[in-house]
């Protein structure tokens, strides 16, 4: 294995002259584990529990993906029968800049199949084969509405809330039942394998009395139909907050886009105008950053992104 490009990898195992190529892509990178995420035990601790299951930050996404290609290698003794490539990430998580390593290097992705080992199964034992993901669209919208903040008791009533405008739109993105609320965007039945209830709730893990949310299958709001979310939010945190009107809010939506959908002709919300962010540049309007995971060709096999488990 040597060293391509920042913090990403690749390695070559020869097969039988005449053999396909197979490209086998892992990353090795993984998401914060804050605190107020209701961690248990250390995160970056392994730790095996009585369901069986091991904890820790990236058990799941993506270092039991590594551990699988490397299992893979092992089974054929160092003589696969064909030719095997590996990509290693190590940026999935973040700004990930494979597209930009793809166009540089193209030879390294010439192959006859591409595994990516990074999802999931939707129940313990058995295998599945996924080939198609929801795609990944995000902006910030910023509410501004007065230059300075205003003692409430002074100026509540007639005076806009920014933190209070920003939540209405906020709830504007889905309708009563919780389905996207976006007119004209892309959306439909699921035609793969389903996945139950009883096994969503597994993994999802919802506190007692909150109900599901969307119409259609489990199935079809997992992988046909597309879901908005706000992700982040900023405002004055509730241990400095005081007697005064917000004067600006400021949230960051995820929307996932279904399979076979153009990332850059799907509505947007508000039917605001979207465009492309320079990476690490402060967003005050609503914008559109360039999609994580790009949307794949139609469905043959069930898609199997399962609930995360931390």
């Amino acid at each position: 294995m040597f060293p391509t490009a920042t913090r990403r990898s690749t390695a070559r195992l020869k097969g039988p002259e005449g053999s396909p190529t197979v490209v086998l892509y892992a990353h090795y990178d993984v998401q914060p584990a804050h605190a107020s995420q209701g961690w248990s035990t250390d995160p970056w601790t392994p730790t095996l529990k009585e369901d069986g299951r091991i904890y820790g930050r990236g058990a799941a996404d993506d270092k039991s993906g590594l551990v699988s290609l490397i299992g893979t290698l092992r089974a054929f003794d160092g003589k696969p029968p064909c030719t095997v490539r590996i990509i290693v990430e190590g940026m999935e998580e973040t700004e990930s800049n494979l597209e930009e390593f793809v166009e540089a290097h193209p030879d390294l992705f010439q192959c006859d199949m591409f595994i990516i080992a990074d999802m999931g199964n939707l129940r313990v034992g058995e295998p599945v084969l996924t080939t198609a993901l929801r795609g990944d669209v995000s902006c910030t919208v910023t509410v501004r509405t007065l230059d300075h903040p205003l003692h409430s008791g002074v100026y509540g009533g007639p005076t806009p809330d920014a933190m209070m405008a920003l939540a209405r739109l906020l709830s504007s993105l889905v309708d009563d039942a919780g389905d996207v609320a976006v007119d004209g965007v892309t959306g439909g039945p699921w035609g793969g394998e389903d996945m139950t209830e009883e096994d969503f709730l597994a993994g999802a893990e919802l506190l007692p009395g909150v109900s599901l949310l969307g119409t259609g299958t489990i199935a079809d709001r997992l992988w046909a139909k597309p879901s908005i979310n706000a992700i982040g939010v900023d405002t004055t945190s509730i241990a400095d907050s005081s007697n005064v009107i917000h004067p600006v809010a400021s949230a960051k939506i995820s929307m996932r886009i279904v399979p076979g959908s153009d990332p850059e002709a799907e509505p947007t919300p508000w039917s605001v105008t979207s465009r492309p962010t320079p990476r690490g540049a402060h967003r005050s309007r609503c914008s559109a950053s360039r999609p994580r995971r790009r949307s794949w060709p139609p469905r043959t096999a069930p898609a199997t992104r399962p609930p995360a488990r931390r």
